[in-house]
């Protein structure tokens, strides 16, 4: 079983870096952040309020 695949904004980063295609290169790794900054925010405000109940429960003395 191979990694990887033909489709997605990995496979046009390598299709477009193989070609000498800067501009398609640069704006998947743009789209790649506008995807990946908010998600991460996300998980970090998950793990906050995750977090913050396992504190205030340990605390309690249950």
């Amino acid at each position: 079983m191979e990694a990887g695949g033909n489709s997605g904004v990995g496979y046009l980063i390598v299709l477009t870096s193989g070609a000498a295609e800067t501009a398609k290169v640069l704006a998947a790794i743009f789209a790649i952040t506008l995807i990946g900054t908010p998600a991460h925010c996300v998980v970090i405000l998950i793990d906050n309020c995750d977090l913050h109940y396992k504190l205030s429960r340990e605390n309690s003395g249950f």
